[in-house]
């Protein structure tokens, strides 16, 4: 997901831009963390983000001309988790059926009853977002963690 920050970016330095985008990244998953609901805390503590930080490739440096515009440096941050059910958490699911894999059959409990069936018709579950709501309710703060940095930026090149 991409914002427009309304800043001019371009000014940051690359360690401003790194920065910024760290402690931003960082504050989005601390407020993933604390939204995020908890059975065994594995989908919490799976919750991290990554850098990704690129440089153009020479083949396609060596592919512009003056007229077009020259690859820049990607950097950005991928905010999420590899938990498989993460998905399945932050946007519910519709009402499904689960079967036994190879033949067996599913056992669960119900009031002290061990009961064993080939399927059964699960009812569903609501959506509890995490991430997006980290995400949404903290652009203000990105925005002004962008502006401090783009501001530190101009003041180093003073």
């Amino acid at each position: 997901m991409k914002i427009n920050l309304g800043i001019n970016i371009k000014k940051l330095n690359l360690k401003e831009m790194r920065q910024a985008l760290i402690k931003s990244s960082e504050l989005v998953v601390g407020s993933a963390k604390l939204l995020s609901p908890v059975d065994s805390g594995r989908l919490r503590g799976s919750i991290s983000y990554a850098m990704v930080d690129k440089e153009p490739k020479v083949e396609d440096i060596a592919k512009t001309t003056e007229a077009v515009r020259k690859p820049t440096r990607v950097m950005y941050s991928k905010i999420g988790t590899n938990v498989e059910y993460a998905i399945d958490i932050e946007y519910g699911t519709k009402p499904h059926k689960i079967t036994a894999k190879n033949g067996k059959s599913l056992k669960f409990k119900i009031n002290n009853n061990i009961i064993y069936r080939k399927s059964v018709n699960h009812p569903g579950t609501a959506q509890q977002p995490f991430l997006r709501p980290a995400f949404f309710n903290n652009i203000g703060n990105i925005k002004r963690i962008f502006e401090s940095y783009l501001k530190k930026s101009i003041e180093g090149e003073k």
